[in-house]
């Protein structure tokens, strides 16, 4: 270092990326005298600035109550059961209008993808199924997207689609109705395997 400097500027360049990781931090420690007596020292945090992405739903797979709100719109509020780990929807042929619901943190701004999973039970009636699976925003519910699906009982169906999160909005809800009419599913049961929403964690 040349002689009767009293200062030392360093300079740190990073990588711009899209990939999450950790802070990283280090110290840094300069002196200008043999002895070290004049000795500095700095601590210095690199802070990243990208997104994990994630599942961000508490119960995805639907194997129990709990995680998931319900409402109920059956005959006897006897539409909404559990079987082999998934919500059945149509429990001879009682629930139309069922739906179940989660709430869940976004980025505002951001992209998201939504997975779902639906398979209806087959009865040999010839029936078929209407379900809908809504994106809406957390505090007053107004809608951002929706996928609506037909499945004639004994197939199954994934309805998957990506959405931006409003700009102005950090809260969310997703919202799996059973839009069946009672005419068209006989006692058929619809059901939801799973349902997920992965993107930027906030």
């Amino acid at each position: 270092m040349p002689a009767g400097n009293g200062w030392l500027k360093v300079k740190v360049n990073t990588i711009e990326d899209s990939t999450f990781e950790n802070n990283e931090t280090f110290s840094l420690k300069a002196w200008f005298r043999d002895d070290q007596s004049d000795v500095k020292s700095a601590t210095v945090t690199i802070t990243n600035d990208d997104y994990q992405v994630m599942q961000l739903l508490g119960n995805p797979e639907m194997n129990y109550r709990g995680v998931w709100g319900e409402i109920e719109n059956g005959l006897n509020a006897r539409n909404l059961n559990h079987s082999n780990g998934s919500y059945n929807f149509n429990w001879a042929g009682q629930g139309q209008g069922a739906a179940v619901y989660q709430y869940f943190n976004v980025v505002p701004g951001q992209q998201y993808s939504v997975q779902t999973r639906f398979w209806a039970q087959n009865s040999g009636t010839g029936g078929t199924h209407g379900g809908e699976v809504r994106i809406t925003n957390g505090y007053n519910n107004s809608t951002i997207t929706s996928r609506s699906f037909s499945l004639r009982e004994g197939n199954s169906t994934n309805i998957n689609f990506n959405f931006t999160a409003p700009s102005n909005v950090n809260y969310l809800r997703i919202q799996i109705t059973n839009t069946s009419v009672s005419c068209c599913v006989e006692s058929t049961d619809l059901n939801v395997d799973y349902a997920r929403v992965t993107g930027p964690k906030p």
